[in-house]
């Protein structure tokens, strides 16, 4: 997951244009949420990146130190994934 999500990352789509950011926090909270994985660490894994970055901010702490725009657009993406599942079963 590590390869795929850091800075330059297959899953980085801010590296193609800021207007990307979004997309691309929403689209890291579908695919944890696809493959299984827990949203504590769905949601801690992006806020220990950017402690280890130097890019975190302490008022963060709420919101397992990762901006807390990016983590309501990646809780976003998982209720997404939760809603498409509903419908589609």
């Amino acid at each position: 997951m590590y390869e795929l999500c850091k800075d330059g990352g297959a899953w980085d789509f801010k590296q193609m244009g800021g207007q990307y950011q979004k997309f691309g926090n929403f689209a890291y909270g579908f695919y944890t949420r696809a493959l299984g994985m827990s949203e504590a660490w769905a949601n801690r894994y992006p806020g220990w990146y950017k402690v280890h970055q130097g890019k975190s901010r302490n008022e963060w702490a709420s919101t397992h130190f990762q901006n807390p725009a990016g983590y309501r657009t990646t809780n976003a993406g998982r209720r997404y994934y939760d809603e498409m599942q509903r419908r589609h079963s």
